[in-house]
Protein backbone atom coordinates (compact mmCIF):
# COMPACT_ATOMS: atom_id res chain seq x y z
CA UNK A 1 0.00 0.00 0.00
CA UNK A 2 1.16 3.64 -0.88
CA UNK A 3 0.43 6.64 0.38
CA UNK A 4 -0.75 9.37 -2.36
CA UNK A 5 -1.00 13.30 -1.88
CA UNK A 6 -3.36 15.28 -3.80
CA UNK A 7 -2.60 19.06 -3.28
CA UNK A 8 -6.11 20.97 -3.76
CA UNK A 9 -6.87 24.72 -4.58
CA UNK A 10 -9.20 25.12 -1.68
CA UNK A 11 -12.61 25.94 -2.96
CA UNK A 12 -15.56 27.34 -0.46
CA UNK A 13 -18.80 25.69 -0.88
CA UNK A 14 -20.98 28.21 1.49
CA UNK A 15 -22.63 31.42 0.78
CA UNK A 16 -20.71 34.58 2.81
CA UNK A 17 -20.17 38.52 2.41
CA UNK A 18 -17.49 40.48 4.08
CA UNK A 19 -18.65 42.96 5.70
CA UNK A 20 -18.36 46.55 6.72
CA UNK A 21 -15.00 48.11 8.28
CA UNK A 22 -13.45 44.93 6.88
CA UNK A 23 -10.53 44.00 5.73
CA UNK A 24 -8.25 44.97 8.44
CA UNK A 25 -4.80 45.05 7.35
CA UNK A 26 -1.15 45.23 8.81
CA UNK A 27 2.01 45.97 7.46
CA UNK A 28 5.39 45.43 9.92
CA UNK A 29 9.19 44.32 9.62
CA UNK A 30 9.35 40.62 7.89
CA UNK A 31 5.77 39.69 7.77
CA UNK A 32 2.22 41.61 6.73
CA UNK A 33 -1.03 39.88 7.60
CA UNK A 34 -5.08 41.01 7.42
CA UNK A 35 -7.94 39.88 9.29
CA UNK A 36 -11.77 39.51 7.06
CA UNK A 37 -14.96 39.65 8.84
CA UNK A 38 -17.28 37.31 6.99
CA UNK A 39 -20.80 37.10 7.74
CA UNK A 40 -22.99 33.95 6.85
CA UNK A 41 -25.47 31.18 7.94
CA UNK A 42 -25.38 30.05 11.75
CA UNK A 43 -25.35 26.57 10.54
CA UNK A 44 -23.22 27.36 8.08
CA UNK A 45 -19.96 28.67 10.47
CA UNK A 46 -18.01 25.32 11.05
CA UNK A 47 -17.74 24.80 7.45
CA UNK A 48 -16.75 28.47 6.05
CA UNK A 49 -14.20 28.32 9.03
CA UNK A 50 -12.57 24.64 7.96
CA UNK A 51 -12.52 25.58 4.29
CA UNK A 52 -10.70 29.24 4.75
CA UNK A 53 -7.93 27.95 7.43
CA UNK A 54 -7.82 24.64 4.85
CA UNK A 55 -8.14 20.85 5.93
CA UNK A 56 -7.36 17.35 4.47
CA UNK A 57 -9.20 14.05 4.05
CA UNK A 58 -8.36 10.54 3.77
CA UNK A 59 -9.68 7.68 2.25
CA UNK A 60 -8.27 3.73 2.12
CA UNK A 61 -8.41 1.46 -0.51
CA UNK A 62 -7.16 -2.13 -0.36
CA UNK A 63 -4.27 -0.67 -2.36
CA UNK A 64 -3.45 2.98 -1.58
CA UNK A 65 -4.01 5.70 1.14
CA UNK A 66 -5.18 8.58 -0.86
CA UNK A 67 -4.95 12.18 1.12
CA UNK A 68 -6.29 14.93 -0.63
CA UNK A 69 -4.45 18.50 1.11
CA UNK A 70 -7.03 21.51 0.84
CA UNK A 71 -5.23 24.95 0.69
CA UNK A 72 -5.88 27.82 2.77
CA UNK A 73 -7.67 30.63 1.53
CA UNK A 74 -5.79 32.92 -0.30
CA UNK A 75 -6.48 36.20 0.40
CA UNK A 76 -8.41 38.27 -2.11
CA UNK A 77 -7.43 41.95 -1.99
CA UNK A 78 -4.62 43.09 -3.99
CA UNK A 79 -2.84 44.96 -1.94
CA UNK A 80 -1.39 42.40 0.20
CA UNK A 81 0.43 39.63 -1.71
CA UNK A 82 1.50 35.96 -0.52
CA UNK A 83 -1.15 35.51 2.40
CA UNK A 84 -3.04 32.91 3.63
CA UNK A 85 -5.91 32.06 6.08
CA UNK A 86 -4.54 30.72 9.19
CA UNK A 87 -7.07 30.91 11.63
CA UNK A 88 -10.72 31.36 12.26
CA UNK A 89 -12.81 32.79 15.28
CA UNK A 90 -16.30 32.43 15.15
CA UNK A 91 -19.08 34.82 16.95
CA UNK A 92 -23.23 35.35 17.13
CA UNK A 93 -24.45 38.24 15.29
CA UNK A 94 -27.32 40.14 16.54
CA UNK A 95 -29.67 38.83 19.30
CA UNK A 96 -29.89 35.45 19.97
CA UNK A 97 -32.81 33.23 19.18
CA UNK A 98 -34.21 31.08 21.78
CA UNK A 99 -35.72 31.42 25.35
CA UNK A 100 -34.65 34.01 27.20
CA UNK A 101 -35.75 32.31 30.46
CA UNK A 102 -32.49 31.96 32.22
CA UNK A 103 -33.73 28.34 34.10
CA UNK A 104 -33.97 26.80 30.86
CA UNK A 105 -30.19 27.10 30.44
CA UNK A 106 -30.94 27.09 26.52
CA UNK A 107 -27.97 27.23 24.10
CA UNK A 108 -26.76 30.12 22.25
CA UNK A 109 -28.24 30.20 18.44
CA UNK A 110 -28.51 33.02 16.00
CA UNK A 111 -29.43 33.71 12.62
CA UNK A 112 -25.92 34.94 11.31
CA UNK A 113 -22.45 34.10 12.53
CA UNK A 114 -19.67 36.60 12.14
CA UNK A 115 -16.33 34.69 11.38
CA UNK A 116 -13.29 36.70 11.52
CA UNK A 117 -10.29 34.92 9.43
CA UNK A 118 -7.03 36.16 9.96
CA UNK A 119 -4.53 35.82 6.91
CA UNK A 120 -0.75 35.56 7.25
CA UNK A 121 2.62 35.21 5.36
CA UNK A 122 2.88 31.83 4.10
CA UNK A 123 6.45 29.81 4.85
CA UNK A 124 9.58 30.36 2.96
CA UNK A 125 8.86 27.09 0.89
CA UNK A 126 4.90 27.46 0.77
CA UNK A 127 4.17 25.12 3.22
CA UNK A 128 1.28 25.15 4.94
CA UNK A 129 -0.23 24.83 8.72
CA UNK A 130 -2.87 21.90 7.30
CA UNK A 131 0.44 19.98 5.06
CA UNK A 132 2.87 20.45 8.69
CA UNK A 133 0.34 18.64 10.69
CA UNK A 134 0.69 16.22 8.61
CA UNK A 135 4.57 15.89 7.96
CA UNK A 136 7.55 16.73 9.87
CA UNK A 137 10.81 16.86 9.02
CA UNK A 138 14.68 17.69 10.56
CA UNK A 139 18.45 16.89 9.49
CA UNK A 140 20.28 15.84 12.53
CA UNK A 141 23.70 15.17 12.28
CA UNK A 142 25.31 11.10 11.58
CA UNK A 143 28.99 10.10 10.91
CA UNK A 144 30.00 6.52 10.13
CA UNK A 145 33.60 5.01 10.74
CA UNK A 146 35.41 3.18 7.88
CA UNK A 147 38.44 0.84 8.71
CA UNK A 148 40.51 1.76 5.38
CA UNK A 149 42.28 -0.74 3.30
CA UNK A 150 45.82 -1.75 4.31
CA UNK A 151 47.21 -2.70 0.43
CA UNK A 152 50.17 -1.16 -0.87
CA UNK A 153 50.05 1.67 2.20
CA UNK A 154 53.05 2.16 4.00
CA UNK A 155 54.80 5.00 6.21
CA UNK A 156 57.42 7.49 4.60
CA UNK A 157 60.35 5.06 5.33
CA UNK A 158 58.98 2.53 3.09
CA UNK A 159 57.18 0.33 5.59
CA UNK A 160 54.50 -1.24 4.76
CA UNK A 161 51.27 -1.42 7.38
CA UNK A 162 51.32 -4.28 9.34
CA UNK A 163 48.40 -5.93 11.30
CA UNK A 164 46.29 -3.41 13.76
CA UNK A 165 47.48 -0.44 11.70
CA UNK A 166 44.80 0.10 8.96
CA UNK A 167 43.59 3.62 9.05
CA UNK A 168 39.97 4.75 9.50
CA UNK A 169 37.96 7.54 8.26
CA UNK A 170 35.02 8.81 9.68
CA UNK A 171 32.64 10.00 7.01
CA UNK A 172 30.30 12.98 7.77
CA UNK A 173 27.24 12.40 6.82
CA UNK A 174 22.83 13.44 7.61
CA UNK A 175 20.06 11.83 8.89
CA UNK A 176 16.86 12.64 7.34
CA UNK A 177 14.35 12.42 10.34
CA UNK A 178 11.02 12.75 8.64
CA UNK A 179 7.63 11.88 10.06
CA UNK A 180 3.57 11.34 9.10
CA UNK A 181 1.22 11.83 11.25
CA UNK A 182 -2.21 10.77 11.63
CA UNK A 183 -2.35 7.93 9.24
CA UNK A 184 -5.07 5.80 9.81
CA UNK A 185 -3.55 2.29 8.78
CA UNK A 186 0.46 1.76 8.95
CA UNK A 187 1.82 1.38 4.99
CA UNK A 188 1.60 -1.98 4.15
CA UNK A 189 5.62 -2.00 2.63
CA UNK A 190 6.75 0.07 5.32
CA UNK A 191 8.84 -3.23 7.38
CA UNK A 192 10.23 -4.31 4.03
CA UNK A 193 12.32 -0.86 3.78
CA UNK A 194 14.96 -0.69 6.43
CA UNK A 195 17.95 -1.74 5.23
CA UNK A 196 17.54 -0.52 1.39
CA UNK A 197 18.23 2.70 -0.52
CA UNK A 198 15.91 5.03 -2.25
CA UNK A 199 15.51 4.01 -5.94
CA UNK A 200 15.17 7.54 -7.32
CA UNK A 201 15.36 11.25 -6.56
CA UNK A 202 13.80 12.14 -3.06
CA UNK A 203 12.71 15.51 -1.91
CA UNK A 204 12.51 17.03 1.38
CA UNK A 205 9.28 19.39 0.85
CA UNK A 206 9.79 21.01 3.92
CA UNK A 207 13.51 21.65 4.10
CA UNK A 208 13.58 22.58 0.18
CA UNK A 209 16.01 19.66 -0.29
CA UNK A 210 16.93 17.13 -2.95
CA UNK A 211 18.67 13.68 -2.21
CA UNK A 212 20.12 11.60 -5.18
CA UNK A 213 19.43 7.95 -5.99
CA UNK A 214 21.20 5.81 -3.71
CA UNK A 215 22.05 8.06 -0.92
CA UNK A 216 19.53 7.08 1.60
CA UNK A 217 19.66 4.41 3.85
CA UNK A 218 16.01 3.19 5.32
CA UNK A 219 16.44 2.76 8.92
CA UNK A 220 14.26 1.20 11.55
CA UNK A 221 10.93 2.90 11.70
CA UNK A 222 9.47 4.26 15.28
CA UNK A 223 5.43 4.22 15.57
CA UNK A 224 3.14 5.32 18.09
CA UNK A 225 -0.41 5.50 18.48
CA UNK A 226 -2.46 9.28 18.21
CA UNK A 227 -5.93 10.44 19.20
CA UNK A 228 -6.18 13.31 16.65
CA UNK A 229 -7.77 16.59 17.89
CA UNK A 230 -11.37 14.79 15.95
CA UNK A 231 -11.25 12.20 18.26
CA UNK A 232 -9.80 9.57 15.90
CA UNK A 233 -7.26 7.24 16.50
CA UNK A 234 -4.34 7.59 14.03
CA UNK A 235 -0.41 6.72 13.61
CA UNK A 236 2.31 8.61 13.55
CA UNK A 237 5.17 7.01 11.80
CA UNK A 238 8.85 8.39 11.95
CA UNK A 239 12.15 7.13 9.75
CA UNK A 240 15.49 7.98 10.16
CA UNK A 241 17.26 7.96 6.61
CA UNK A 242 21.11 8.42 6.68
CA UNK A 243 22.22 10.60 4.09
CA UNK A 244 25.68 9.72 2.42
CA UNK A 245 26.66 11.64 0.12
CA UNK A 246 28.71 9.41 -2.24
CA UNK A 247 26.30 6.91 -2.05
CA UNK A 248 25.74 3.26 -0.34
CA UNK A 249 26.68 1.45 -2.59
CA UNK A 250 30.15 2.81 -3.07
CA UNK A 251 32.69 1.82 -1.51
CA UNK A 252 36.51 3.70 -0.64
CA UNK A 253 39.19 3.03 -2.51
CA UNK A 254 42.60 4.44 -2.02
CA UNK A 255 44.09 5.77 -5.20
CA UNK A 256 48.06 5.80 -4.53
CA UNK A 257 49.16 7.73 -7.45
CA UNK A 258 47.72 10.85 -6.46
CA UNK A 259 46.94 10.51 -2.78
CA UNK A 260 43.52 10.69 -3.07
CA UNK A 261 40.77 8.21 -2.03
CA UNK A 262 37.69 7.37 -4.81
CA UNK A 263 34.37 5.94 -3.80
CA UNK A 264 33.97 3.29 -6.64
CA UNK A 265 31.29 0.73 -7.42
CA UNK A 266 32.29 -3.56 -6.61
CA UNK A 267 32.02 -6.01 -8.98
CA UNK A 268 32.67 -9.65 -8.72
CA UNK A 269 36.26 -10.11 -9.89
CA UNK A 270 37.72 -14.05 -10.79
CA UNK A 271 41.46 -13.86 -11.68
CA UNK A 272 41.64 -10.33 -12.08
CA UNK A 273 38.76 -10.21 -14.77
CA UNK A 274 35.41 -8.45 -14.11
CA UNK A 275 32.40 -11.65 -14.60
CA UNK A 276 29.53 -9.70 -13.28
CA UNK A 277 27.79 -6.57 -12.50
CA UNK A 278 28.26 -4.04 -9.45
CA UNK A 279 27.15 -5.04 -6.98
CA UNK A 280 24.10 -3.73 -4.74
CA UNK A 281 25.04 -4.64 -1.17
CA UNK A 282 22.25 -2.16 -0.46
CA UNK A 283 18.69 -2.77 -2.74
CA UNK A 284 17.38 -0.37 -4.00
CA UNK A 285 13.28 0.50 -3.28
CA UNK A 286 10.72 2.64 -3.64
CA UNK A 287 10.11 5.00 -0.74
CA UNK A 288 6.73 6.35 -1.94
CA UNK A 289 4.72 4.36 0.26
CA UNK A 290 6.00 6.54 3.21
CA UNK A 291 7.35 9.69 1.68
CA UNK A 292 4.34 11.94 1.04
Amino acid sequence: MGVIVHRNTNEITVAYKEMGDSPREYVRSGANGAVRDLECAWSDRFTLAKEMTGYYTQSISVVDTVVNIYEPHHYPHTSLQKLYAKEANISGIGKMIGDDDFSTQAVAKYTYAKVSVNYETASEYGGTEVEDALVTESLEPASEFLTMQTDNLGFSDGRALGAGEAPGKIVRMMDWVYTVHKLTKIPNGLLSLPGTVNDRRMYARTLDLYFPTGTLLFGNPSLSRDITAEGAEAWSVTVRMSYRPTGWNFFPRIVTAGGDISWQRLYPVTNSVVVGGAINFYPLADFSSVIL
